[in-house]
């Protein structure tokens, strides 16, 4: 089946600190694939949000997506968004940031927790006991974060097993976590939050979203009415990876329209 509209709604910026190239750049890479739209959305660690010197990034990349979104008018639309990272660290940090510029779309996520740190630098080699502990404590600051509320689509419910299960080899049991994962899909649902169906497992080779189809399902039994899609790329070549994959996913669990954000507010197009 055909799936038209194509969007990407998460991509990172060199104003990301992982980032790799500039939104004009990564414009002319999305135009390549024939995009309707695309989503800056660049970090901002509110945990790290000094240290980060984010307040000067994430106000640069608002900056330079307003001018690619000049320079494609007509061809593609660029919109002005922002990851929140941690927002719980620091809610009211987290909130003045959220208010700092006039942005399209706010993902928020969680990549890192007390006392570990950022997931990325942690070894879950051969340690099934040390990520089942992590796993508890990330499930519980995800139901936490959607209490709160200040965003409009929550990205990468599944963040750690990007590292746990597809860079370590960890299998984890995730049936135990399954009154959790129904309770957050069950609130977000109910506030009207997207769930974003990330696609950044397809640069490690990984055909999975994340979330899986069946929680992109139940999302959708819950009541969920938004979903988005998004690459995760932080260089031009990764825009668009596992994209259409991704809209095959939402319309399988029952979803017609996919969601991009302009003023914060959703706009639905169809999906086919």
């Amino acid at each position: 089946m055909p799936y038209k509209n194509k969007m990407d709604m998460h991509i990172h910026s060199d104003n990301s600190p992982d980032g790799a190239h500039s939104v004009i750049l990564m414009c002319e890479y999305a135009m390549r694939s024939q995009l309707r739209a695309v989503a800056f959305t660049d970090h901002c660690e509110v945990d790290a949000y000094e240290k980060g010197r984010f307040d000067r990034s994430i106000r640069q990349s608002f900056f330079e997506a307003h001018k690619g979104r000049a320079a494609f008018e007509g061809r593609m639309i660029v919109l002005a968004g922002l990851e929140l990272g941690q927002p719980l660290r620091d809610p009211l940090k987290a909130a003045m940031v959220v208010q700092s510029e006039k942005f399209d779309m706010i993902l928020s996520s969680v990549h890192g927790l007390p006392p570990w740190g950022d997931f990325f630098y942690m070894d879950f080699t051969g340690n099934p006991e040390l990520s089942e502990q992590l796993l508890d404590a990330y499930y519980k600051e995800i139901y936490e974060m959607v209490k709160w509320g200040n965003f409009d689509a929550l990205a990468h419910l599944n963040y750690p097993l990007r590292y746990i299960e597809g860079r370590d080899g960890v299998s984890v049991d995730m049936n135990r976590f399954d009154d959790v994962m129904q309770e957050i899909l069950r609130l977000a649902a109910g506030q009207g939050k997207a769930l974003e169906i990330n696609m950044s497992n397809y640069r490690n080779g990984i055909e999975k979203t994340d979330p899986s189809p069946e929680l992109i399902k139940r999302f959708r039994q819950l009541g969920g009415e938004f979903v988005t899609v998004g690459s995760d790329a932080h260089r031009g070549g990764d825009i668009c990876l596992g994209v259409e994959d991704g809209m095959k996913a939402a319309f399988e669990a029952g979803f017609r329209k996919q969601t991009f954000f302009r003023g914060r507010n959703p706009v639905q197009i169809s999906i086919v």
